[in-house]
């Protein structure tokens, strides 16, 4: 998921996830680009055990950071692909699964 999503940030897509950052948060073409390397490097980080835990818990704080984008969008109806970003209802737990499962790649 985090190689896909990672992808997705420097490709078309990265005008629909600029769009997702709040207006508070400055520059967000270049948060699109730093959230995607942050990613990519938790997921390598995953892989290696000598930085797993250290990526997992990286992972935990990236995917509280990044909830707030992802209520904007919802909260403001942007879509991504054309389609409208996922609900709270949703997301929400999503975000709460992603953190379990970083959780649990360290114990």
């Amino acid at each position: 998921m985090l190689v896909f999503t990672c992808v997705s940030h420097f490709t078309f897509m990265k005008e629909d996830f600029a769009r997702m950052i709040p207006p508070s948060i400055p520059w967000p073409r270049v948060m699109v680009y730093f959230t995607g390397v942050c990613e990519i490097a938790g997921a390598v980080g995953l892989l290696l055990p000598e930085f797993r835990r250290a990526a997992a818990y990286a992972l935990i704080a990236f995917f509280l950071a990044v909830l707030p984008a992802n209520i904007h969008a919802a909260r403001a109806g942007i879509s991504l692909r054309g389609k409208p970003a996922t609900k709270l209802w949703l997301r929400i737990p999503m975000q709460a699964l992603f953190v379990a499962i970083a959780f649990l790649a360290i114990h």
